[in-house]
């Protein structure tokens, strides 16, 4: 999916302060978040409110921050493309060398 200016979201207060993300062009939301990532309930409906701006906020490529995955960091740091990549590699459980093996390099 990539970044638009379209995207909204709701906040369900009747249902826990349930986010509810959407992208503009369908009813559907494409993200829905009843608590934070890590399990922890909404204090509020204002910290969830929060939480989806900063959502939306970090899909824009020139925003250098982004949700959290707790209260205790309600904002983080977005990964550069390297973090990324070493995440990525870290997670086949390949090594550069194995890499460059696989690829006859």
């Amino acid at each position: 999916m990539t970044y638009s200016t379209n995207w909204y979201h709701e906040v369900d207060e009747t249902d826990g302060n349930t986010i509810r993300i959407f992208d503009g062009t369908s009813e559907v939301p494409f993200i829905l978040q009843p608590h934070w990532p890590d399990g922890t309930s909404w204090a509020s409906k204002e910290e969830a409110e929060n939480w989806a701006v900063a959502t939306i906020a970090a899909n824009n490529p020139n925003e250098p921050m982004e949700a959290g995955f707790s209260p205790s960091q309600p904002l983080v740091a977005k990964k550069t493309p390297q973090e990324l990549a070493a995440m990525r590699l870290q997670a086949t459980g390949l090594t550069v060398e194995d890499l460059k093996a696989l690829l006859g390099l």
